[in-house]
């Protein structure tokens, strides 16, 4: 049985289920998830919920809206773990950037740091950059100029300019780092 709602229904159901959202928020960790992605999917999954709720099959409506939520992070935590581990079996080339600190008298641990950070750049970056913007990462972190890069994967200059643009503001919103070209 579907049940009808509208936004102001919506609104007061959110609005009293927030508590709970809340709740799965700090429980949850997803690595490149923030804690507002996790409560924004636990409302989704909520309203999905609602939306599938049958009260004729005897379950109580907080334990199913529970249930659903709980469900849909822990499929989203299988993919996004499934995904990651596949990914980082690609990411041949962070090993070079490293080779670079090694020569400049770091000390182990700070060779440690710079590789977690590098390597989380470039989980980060396969995961969330579209295909062009990954290719143009992959180029500038070894380096190239952007009319190089224009140059070798055969497309404007601007269009380029527009992937770093991007590259650099997602970047900047999930590491608060802007330099790191």
């Amino acid at each position: 049985m579907n049940i009808k709602y509208n936004d102001e229904n919506i609104e007061v159901l959110l609005l009293k289920f927030k508590p709970i959202f809340l709740y799965f928020s700090k429980k949850f960790y997803i690595n490149g998830f923030t804690k507002e992605d996790i409560f924004q999917e636990a409302q989704l999954a909520f309203l999905k919920a609602i939306k599938y709720y049958d009260p004729t099959r005897n379950i109580n409506l907080n334990t199913f809206i529970f249930f659903c939520i709980n469900r849909k992070l822990v499929v989203l935590i299988t993919k996004h773990n499934n995904k990651t581990n596949f990914i980082n079996s690609n990411l041949k080339f962070s090993s070079d950037y490293i080779q670079n600190f090694r020569s400049k008298n770091l000390t182990c641990e700070h060779q440690l740091i710079i590789k977690e950070f590098i390597n989380n750049i470039m989980l980060y970056a396969s995961l969330n950059f579209t295909d062009l913007e990954f290719k143009v990462f992959q180029l500038m972190a070894k380096e190239f100029h952007y009319l190089e890069i224009a140059k070798m994967l055969k497309l404007e200059v601007k269009s380029i300019d527009n992937a770093i643009q991007r590259i650099r503001k997602k970047l900047n919103k999930n590491f608060n780092y802007n330099n790191i070209f």
